[in-house]
């Protein structure tokens, strides 16, 4: 949150600044509103009623902008603490709400999807760069897949070094890369079960005139 003003230097050149998670797999995001046009006239980017996400958030790179950070209570203190204090996005979220200057954009719906316990193994899908959520046909922003990170991790080795030449039938494509992403980790698209590859089949039938086969929609946490 800080970092505007912290890296001033380095982003002179920049419209925009902000951060991203490590544990996340990213959709396309120029449809969700990340893209010039509607950046152009806002100064924040999280995600539905809220100015700043942990995940991800873009911020204007504008003096009074990155100087928002500062009205957090008790900001150095915290800050000079060693253990985490989640000040980016509720405190320093609440900050950018309260600012005059700040100009936010609101979503009437969530973006992004979360390892919820309601996601089953074949639920979430990455393919070619698009995050879908099998049960609703929709498409997210991106995965944050949180409580998922070591059994992710533990698969990720010898499933994504073998993805480039998983082809799925019945996808009206030649070839394309991705994974189903759940509770057991990564599985390549080839793995998917018969009913998974016939809803997928489905949810592209429905959005076959969306630019790309999936419409963004509102999807569940």
């Amino acid at each position: 949150m800080a970092y505007g003003e912290i890296f001033a230097r380095w982003l002179r050149r920049f419209h925009f600044w902000g951060w991203v998670d490590l544990d996340l797999f990213i959709g396309r995001l120029p449809l969700f509103g990340f893209n010039a046009s509607t950046l152009s006239g806002v100064d924040s980017v999280g995600d539905q009623g809220w100015p700043s996400q942990g995940p991800l958030t873009l911020l204007r790179n504008a003096p009074a902008i990155n100087r928002i950070w500062r009205d957090v209570s008790r900001v150095r203190e915290r800050l000079e603490r060693p253990g985490i204090q989640r000040m980016n996005e509720w405190d320093f979220g609440r900050a950018l709400l309260e600012a005059p200057e700040m100009r936010q954009r609101v979503v009437p719906w969530p973006m992004h999807l979360w390892t919820h316990a309601r996601h089953g193994p074949e639920d979430v899908l990455w393919i070619a760069g698009r995050v879908l959520h099998l049960p609703s046909c929709g498409e997210a922003a991106y995965f944050h897949f949180s409580n998922w990170k070591d059994v992710v991790a533990a698969s990720a080795a010898s499933v994504v070094v073998a993805a480039p030449l998983d082809v799925v039938g019945g996808l009206g494509v030649h070839t394309e890369v991705g994974w189903s992403i759940g509770p057991g980790g990564l599985r390549p698209l080839a793995a998917l079960s018969a009913s998974a590859r016939a809803r997928l089949d489905t949810c592209r039938a429905r959005g076959a005139l969306q630019s790309g086969g999936f419409a963004p929609t509102a999807v569940s946490y």
